[in-house]
């Protein structure tokens, strides 16, 4: 019985070890931008610009614009929140950033994706979605504008 009691503290030793020593640093040259937000965000931008432009001649409504508008960046977003873990996949599967948001532990696709992706589209104070969405990324920086949507 004492022997099975050393071999159990020693397994448990072990695994204490183990579990400590290796860790999780993260650097800003860990959060990947992905490679087709830019295309992306101009093909956007475009589309809200034609909108507008709708919008002025009177070929569409005020509350169709802004349905259209939220649509346009909501589906913007989606698709860069989709690219995420492939190009994590693809460029580095050992990403510390990866490693912590897809495996359960800690973080979660949205942050990863307000981190490297986009912010997206926010709500004003009663609750309402603002159409100007957020395209930059914490890792790039908030504009002012950006910063007090």
């Amino acid at each position: 019985m004492a022997y099975t009691s050393h071999i159990l503290d020693q397994v448990k030793t072990l695994g204490f070890q183990q579990a400590t020593a290796t860790s999780v640093s993260l650097g800003i040259d860990d959060l990947l931008t992905i490679p087709s937000k830019v295309w992306l965000v101009q093909d956007a931008e475009q589309q809200s610009f034609l909108l507008e432009k709708n919008h002025h001649y009177g070929n569409v409504h005020a509350v169709e614009k802004l349905r259209q508008s939220i649509e346009i960046w909501y589906a913007t977003s989606e698709y860069l929140r989709q690219e995420m873990n492939p190009n994590f996949r693809m460029t580095d599967p050992f990403n510390p950033v990866h490693l912590m948001s897809f495996s359960g532990a800690r973080g979660n696709a949205s942050q990863v994706h307000q981190l490297i992706g986009m912010r997206g589209l926010m709500s004003d104070p009663q609750g309402q979605m603002i159409d100007l969405p957020i395209q930059s990324n914490l890792r790039e920086g908030l504009s002012l504008t950006e910063y007090i949507i």
